[in-house]
């Protein structure tokens, strides 16, 4: 867990820093470390990241249940256009109660805004009658849109009450 929190952080501290957490604050060795960031550094728009994976020469039960799985979605998705969807095996978001595929989505000319739009499968985050009831989730950064979008005038209030929403 404490491996998959650091790589979170590859975008905002950058993977000479990220190595160097690994190294001496988790203990990894340099091979190890250069493993980590190799599996990080895998991005691509189909299911070519699986061979890519096993390039690495890395075998564990738990790797292959998550390759497996984002095989099938990105499969699931490839009737989108080339691109739209990509394999990005750096985002991790950092929280503990993922169990399976993440997702982050932003806007491809408003990149400085950040995820807009992530969330991940979750196995155990709730239960009822003594069972789990494992689930998607996804959270919407609606705080982030309005400001740029109405701001630079892309979108336009369509009323002019500003109260009128809907929940």
């Amino acid at each position: 867990a404490e491996v998959v929190r650091v790589l979170d952080k590859l975008d905002k501290i950058g993977p000479a820093a990220v190595r160097e957490v690994l190294c001496d604050q988790i203990g990894m060795d340099d091979a190890e470390a250069d493993r980590w960031l190799s599996l990080a550094a895998i991005r691509t728009p189909d299911t070519g990241f699986v061979d890519e994976v096993a390039a690495l020469g890395v075998t564990d039960d738990l790797l292959a249940r998550g390759v497996d799985e984002l095989a099938s979605v990105i499969a699931a998705t490839s009737a989108l256009p080339l691109g739209s969807v990509l394999a990005d095996l750096h985002i991790a978001r950092g929280l503990d109660y993922y169990t399976g595929t993440v997702y982050e989505s932003t806007i491809e000319s408003h990149a400085d805004l950040g995820s807009i739009c992530s969330g991940g499968r979750y196995d155990d985050l709730a239960s009822g009658d003594g069972h789990a009831l494992p689930g998607v989730g996804v959270s919407v950064g609606v705080s982030r849109l309005p400001g740029r979008f109405l701001g630079s005038g892309a979108i336009r209030p369509s009323r002019a009450a500003r109260t009128c929403g809907l929940v």
